[in-house]
């Protein structure tokens, strides 16, 4: 005995159409793209650190990550969805960043001015934020895993920056009593803030290190401000000496 529909035919195909509607809207963890776990990385970890850092941060995730362009038939890496990211694609994104090159910028007064980016330091600095990036979304748990926590810096030509030399014993003494030693480990030291002329002859003291491996001192085309640069004078302001 046949019995008639509970529906009718039209009421089920809206039913249909309703639900593909909601599917198609509604996000998924699918559809977080790389740019939006920086987001979420900036707002949740960068945020407890002091602005100068957040600000460097950012400028080097900003510009040697979501930037990047590892796959010229693909959008910028910020715009890849995080879930199709393999390792090979983060270090054709750290690859990137160690190139160095020299790109004009509008200045403080409108002027342009040339802006060495790149490098060893970039590079380092690029990787270190990129698989904190994944690593903070994996423990959020908007990913399952993270394709960048198995590369590493010397895999991927990166060297550490080791000094030339380290202190003798007379520098060594020297560097305690301008400390203030005893001070320091009473606890009763005073901070200082460096002066502009102490804080420049520090960093120009820095640029003139010499490398491992280098004879000779790297130079500075003047007038060109570069990535390493910038993190050297973030650690003076964030190091007051005692």
């Amino acid at each position: 005995m046949n019995r008639p529909p509970s529906q009718a035919l039209s009421d089920a195909r809206k039913l249909v159409h309703d639900a593909r509607e909601t599917r198609t809207a509604a996000p998924t963890a699918a559809d977080v793209t790389v740019g939006e776990l920086a987001e979420a990385y900036r707002r949740d970890v960068l945020s407890h650190r002091e602005p100068a850092s957040v600000a460097w941060t950012w400028g080097i995730i900003r510009t040697h990550v979501l930037g990047a362009v590892p796959d010229k038939k693909r959008p910028p890496f910020g715009e890849w969805p995080a879930r199709t990211v393999r390792a090979p694609d983060i270090a054709a994104v750290i690859r990137a960043a160690r190139v160095e090159r020299i790109v004009k910028v509008a200045g403080a007064v409108g002027a342009t001015v040339s802006r060495r980016l790149g490098g060893q330091a970039a590079a380092r600095a690029a990787l270190r934020e990129v698989k904190a990036i994944f690593a903070a979304a994996v423990g959020a748990g908007s990913l399952d895993m993270s394709a960048a926590a198995v590369l590493q810096a010397s895999a991927l030509g990166l060297r550490g920056a080791k000094r030339a030399r380290w202190l003798d014993a007379e520098e060594l003494a020297a560097l305690f009593v301008a400390l203030d030693l005893n001070a320091l480990l009473a606890g009763t030291a005073k901070p200082q803030k460096l002066s502009a002329l102490r804080r420049d002859e520090r960093v120009r003291a820095h640029r003139h290190v010499v490398e491992e491996g280098n004879p000779e001192p790297r130079r500075r085309r003047r007038g060109v401000v570069e990535d390493e640069d910038q993190a050297t004078l973030l650690k003076l302001n964030q190091s007051p000496i005692m």
